[in-house]
């Protein structure tokens, strides 16, 4: 996916700025023109995707006949927004990486169909599960991705909670995760799905990505498993990222089972004492354990002098990580990391 982009804007020294840093990111081409006139001329050419332009580049209104998506620059300064009434608006001093999601979110709604080449094979997908509640399982999560960008590999962060936890490192800001499921429903001729998938991710905790997941019960009830596989699929078409790391509710319902079976390896988080044994006990039985035990591998949580699991499937344990009391999250997050209770080559070492 390669978009071209044309700015336009009288004033040289912002056309520099961004400029050069929209230029750092591969997935556009960026030129720039400071002339209304000349501008014009350029569009009717119809050689770029995308037209960024500040509305006093011309005090005639700009045809955008042969551009895919315009995208109106604007600022309170300007004098002929009032001729682009019409037209998505883009705040002009922000920061440049705001604009940037700006634009790829706007291209993949709106300019339709780039070429989706299979870039599965690039990415694969880690689900993070247990089926003890207030087992640790979102800070192993967490500590997954965070790992893996300790590797150096990218990493996506995606909360398939019916309340996402993770909103304490990774903020809030919107339905990320909603957006996509609507996105994906599309047909792919209609939506430039690895756009929108950049568009909408933010950058996380130590670096990972992630979008946001659900804030509300009603918004997960409304969501099947054919929904979040399609999601998944199409983000792994992508080939955005090396890893989908995948944080699950502790139940074994439709979404959890689907998300399981997609896989590529599962991470499977445990508590010592009596209930979480019995709870372990019971997941063992289940067929989807069996089924995919093979890509199951164990970790336990909360581990103290005389700490005992449950050895009820032969999935390895990988990693025992100390109880950590009541220390804010993101610090517990860096002691797993820093302190190398967590070593994500032990999950992937499979592939």
């Amino acid at each position: 996916m390669n978009i071209s982009v044309i700015i336009a804007d009288k004033n040289m020294d912002y056309l520099s700025r961004i400029s050069e840093f929209l230029q750092q990111y591969d997935n556009l081409t960026i030129s720039i023109c400071s002339d209304g006139d000349k501008f014009q001329s350029i569009i009717d050419a119809g050689r770029y995707d995308v037209a960024l332009f500040d509305p006093d580049i011309s005090e005639d209104r700009i045809i955008f006949g042969n551009v895919k998506l315009a995208l109106c620059l604007y600022s309170d300064e300007a004098r002929n927004l009032g001729l682009y009434t019409d037209m998505t608006k883009v705040m002009k001093y922000q920061r440049i990486s705001h604009i940037y999601k700006n634009i790829v979110r706007e291209y993949a709604d709106k300019a339709g169909y780039a070429a989706d080449f299979d870039k599965s094979q690039n990415t694969h997908i880690i689900s993070v599960f247990s089926p003890i509640g207030g087992s640790g399982k979102t800070v192993i999560a967490l500590a997954v991705a965070s790992g893996l960008v300790g590797i150096g590999k990218s990493a996506l962060f995606v909360s398939m909670e019916q309340l996402s936890s993770s909103a304490e490192v990774n903020a809030k800001y919107e339905n990320g995760l909603i957006s996509l499921i609507e996105a994906a429903s599309e047909p792919e001729d209609k939506v430039d799905f690895g756009s929108k998938v950049i568009g909408l991710a933010k950058e996380g905790m130590n670096g990972m990505s992630y979008v946001e997941g659900f804030d509300r019960i009603v918004d997960y009830d409304a969501v099947s498993s054919d929904d979040i596989e399609a999601v998944l699929t199409r983000i792994k078409r992508a080939g955005l990222y090396d890893y989908i790391v995948v944080d699950l509710e502790s139940r074994l319902g439709d979404i959890e089972k689907s998300v399981i079976s997609l896989s590529d390896h599962i991470v499977v988080v445990e508590r010592p004492g009596e209930l979480p044994s019995k709870k372990m006990q019971l997941f063992a039985e289940q067929a989807v354990t069996g089924e995919y035990k093979g890509k199951m591998v164990r970790v336990g949580n909360f581990a103290e002098n005389n700490s005992s699991y449950t050895v009820t499937f032969d999935a390895p344990i990988i990693s025992l990580v100390h109880n950590y009391g009541n220390l804010p999250l993101r610090n517990m997050i860096g002691a797993i990391i820093s302190n190398g209770e967590l070593d994500v080559r032990q999950i992937i070492k499979a592939q």
